[in-house]
C-alpha cells in the first residue's frame, strides 16, 4: 500500500472537494527496473505478468500467482484495456508501477468485470515483445 499512497499524493489523482466536482486525472507510471530495446507500440504482440490492486490494498488480479501471464496486441480493441495502457511505452525486461483509474479503461456496472470506480495499482513486468 506504501507505493500507492506516495503515488497518489504526488498525483493529480481527482480530488473531492465539498461543493465541487471531480477534479482532471493525470496517470503516474514509475519505473522500478528499466527494459532493453524499442519500446512497445500499437499492434506489437506483448506478454507481461502483473498484478492490480484497488485504493486500499486488496488484490484484484495477478497473473504470477497463477502463473499465467498475458499476451495481447498492443493498443488494439481486443487486448485488455487496463494492462494495454499499463504498458504504454514499455520496453522487454521493464518493471513498472502504473496508477490508473478503473472507469477510464473499464464499464462500471453492478453486473460487470468492475463495479465500483476509483484507482487501481498496477505492477507490470514486460517478459516479451514481439514486433509487428
Amino acid at each position: 500500500m506504501g507505493i500507492i499512497s506516495l503515488a497518489l499524493q504526488m498525483s493529480f489523482i481527482p480530488l473531492e472537494i465539498e461543493g465541487c466536482d471531480i477534479l482532471e486525472f493525470a496517470p503516474i507510471s514509475v519505473v522500478a527496473a528499466p527494459g532493453l530495446g524499442a519500446p512497445v507500440r500499437d499492434g506489437d504482440l506483448i506478454t507481461v505478468d502483473y498484478r492490480v490492486e484497488d485504493a486500499s490494498g486488496k488484490e484484484i488480479a495477478n497473473s504470477e500467482r497463477r502463473g499465467l501471464a498475458s499476451t495481447f496486441m498492443q493498443g488494439t480493441p481486443l487486448a485488455d484495456a487496463l494492462l494495454s495502457a499499463s504498458s504504454r511505452d514499455a520496453r522487454e525486461g521493464e518493471e513498472r508501477w502504473v496508477v490508473l483509474l478503473k472507469e477510464d479503461w473499464y464499464s462500471i456496472s453492478p453486473y460487470g468485470l468492475t463495479s465500483s470506480s476509483g484507482p487501481v495499482l498496477v505492477w507490470l513486468r514486460v517478459l516479451k515483445i514481439t514486433r509487428r
